[in-house]
């Protein structure tokens, strides 16, 4: 009888799992692993590892797609008295994986992740992958190689310390020089100041600049919202300025706006007053469907708040 597909696929993947198990099952075995590690890693590396902290770790760090493809296996040791992981990745598939460095480094970080999420820290992981396909390797190991742009533009920003941007250096009058994105930057370098008012001037001096420009309009108003929301400031004063200084259009657009949220204000306070009478109600044994009558709530918000009482 002729074997379906769904039979071969099943004898395939039963034949995977069983050299899945069965590496595994080796590389558990102390003497195993440490005898592939000490004689795999750099020997200037392996004599500074305790070998007596080493410890393997359970669970995989492999991401779905390659559940299949690529076996791992994590041991914690320590190097000159830091926390410190030994990674090894085993590649099955019978040819050459040319995005190995790339799945090598977002496996790292999935271990990174981890420890950091329990210790607070960023530990050394130091990854070695095994391959054993048809033909050798003859691909790069280097991620470098593999982007997509000039080498040396790649040797000199990918993968390197990322450039900082502190607004707390930069001066006022540079980021005025610039209305688009200085008008952005003056906005966040104060937005947490107890008092943002001082600091409103500048930032409508580079809006009237660019209200009547393509898109000024729209980007305009949303910063003025985003100060309207997030800022300290005196709203009514503020008001004010933006409907002398900047278009007509811009001020009864925030008007109209101003007065929706105030609106929902109102509303969110007459709501928490409801919320807060109907909790004083209900920790003074009232009955649950009197209490929804007279705060106007319904039964099932005052279950919800007497199980959150409870």
């Amino acid at each position: 009888m002729k074997k379906s597909g769904s039979d071969k696929e099943s004898k395939v993947d039963h034949i995977v799992h069983a050299h899945d198990r069965s590496f595994k099952q080796a590389m558990a075995n102390k003497q195993v692993a440490k005898e592939f590690f000490q004689t795999s890693l750099p020997k200037e590396l392996a004599e500074k590892i305790n070998w007596e902290v080493f410890d393997l770790q359970p669970g995989s760090h492999v991401d779905r797609r390659h559940k299949e493809l690529i076996i791992d296996v994590l041991y914690r040791t320590e190097i000159e008295g830091h926390a410190a992981y030994l990674y090894l990745l085993v590649n099955h598939q019978s040819t050459v994986d040319k995005f190995m460095p790339f799945w090598t480094i977002q496996y790292t970080c999935n271990i990174i992740d981890k420890h950091l999420g329990t210790h607070g820290t960023i530990p050394l992981v130091v990854p070695l992958v095994v391959y054993h396909g048809k033909t050798p390797w003859n691909s790069s190991n280097n991620i470098n190689d593999l982007v997509d742009a000039d080498n040396l533009l790649v040797d000199k920003y990918f993968l390197k310390p990322f450039q900082l941007i502190d607004l707390n250096k930069i001066s006022d009058e540079e980021l005025q020089k610039q209305p688009w994105w200085g008008s952005l930057a003056i906005t966040l370098k104060y937005i947490y100041a107890r008092n943002m008012t001082p600091y409103l001037q500048p930032i409508l001096d580079l809006l009237k600049l660019i209200q009547e420009l393509e898109n000024g309009k729209k980007y305009a108003e949303g910063l003025i919202f985003y100060i309207f929301n997030r800022g300290e400031i005196d709203k009514e004063d503020f008001l004010e300025q933006i409907q002398s200084q900047l278009s007509s259009e811009i001020g009864e657009d925030i008007m109209t706006v101003a007065e929706q949220l105030r609106q929902e204000g109102i509303q969110q306070g007459i709501q928490q007053e409801k919320i807060i009478m109907a909790e004083r109600l209900l920790s003074k044994g009232i009955d649950e469907s009197l209490i929804a009558e007279t705060t106007e709530l319904s039964l099932e918000q005052i279950k919800k708040l007497k199980e959150n009482l409870n």
